[in-house]
């Protein structure tokens, strides 16, 4: 039976056709060997379409993961742009996100 196998995005192929030997919830069987049906490096799907929705929601998640690090560096940058002498001496300027 044919599945589709995803890899990770830096994989010149991400989505690729397998051919199947068997399955079960957690595994399938390819070339004699068990493999995980998800795991960090591979995932195997029954179509197209699942596979492709699986790697554009990873790269969504990775985007607003970035933007929300991103949001973070450039606020703490704003606060340590906007510390002056005197907050060192009078302790009254707390940092805070």
């Amino acid at each position: 039976m044919k599945k589709y196998m995803t890899r990770a995005a830096w994989y010149n192929q991400p989505i690729q056709a397998v051919e199947v030997e068997n399955e079960t919830d957690c595994f399938v069987v390819i070339n004699g060997r068990r493999r995980k049906k998800r795991s960090d490096y591979c995932n195997y799907f029954n179509t197209y379409d699942e596979a492709k929705a699986f790697l554009r929601q990873r790269a969504e998640r990775a985007v607003s993961n970035a933007q929300s690090a991103l949001d973070t560096a450039r606020n703490e940058l704003a606060k340590i742009r906007a510390l002056q002498p005197k907050d060192a001496e009078n302790g009254s300027w707390m940092w805070r996100g």
